[in-house]
C-alpha cells in the first residue's frame, strides 16, 4: 500500500513538474521575444521539446488515471487539484498565444496588401 501510495505521488510530482515546464515554454507575453530571438533551428528544436513535453504529460496523465483506483487518488486530491489549476492555466495561455498569433497574421497580411499597392503604383 505504501509503495503504490508512494508511486502515485512521484506520478503526481512528474506530472506537476511537466505542466510547470511546459508553461514556462508557452508563455503568451515571452512567445515573441522568444522568436524573434531565436533560429529557425532554436525554434524547431524548442517545438520539438514543446511536443515532447506535451506528450510525457498527456502520457502521465492516463497512466495515472488507468492505473490507480479512484479510492487511492482521493488521498493525493491537493496534487490533483495542483494539476487541475496548472491544466486550466496551459488552456488560457495556450489561448492567449493563439489569440495573438492570430492578430499578427491579419495584421502581417493588410501590411502585404498595402506593400502591393503601392507597389502597383
Amino acid at each position: 500500500m505504501l509503495l503504490v501510495t508512494t508511486e502515485i505521488a512521484n506520478t503526481l510530482e512528474n506530472i506537476i513538474s511537466v505542466s510547470k515546464a511546459i508553461l514556462v515554454q508557452i508563455e503568451p507575453n515571452d512567445i515573441s521575444s522568444k522568436r524573434s530571438t531565436r533560429s529557425r533551428g532554436d525554434d524547431i528544436s524548442k517545438d520539438k521539446e514543446l511536443i515532447d513535453m506535451m506528450a510525457k504529460r498527456d502520457r502521465l496523465i492516463h497512466q495515472v488515471f488507468e492505473q490507480f483506483s479512484h479510492d487511492e487518488l482521493k488521498k493525493h486530491s491537493s496534487a490533483l487539484t495542483s494539476i487541475y489549476s496548472l491544466d486550466k492555466m496551459l488552456v488560457e495561455n495556450i489561448n492567449k498565444s493563439q489569440k495573438s498569433a492570430k492578430s499578427k497574421i491579419v495584421a502581417f497580411k493588410k501590411n502585404k496588401k498595402a506593400i502591393n499597392i503601392y507597389q502597383k503604383i
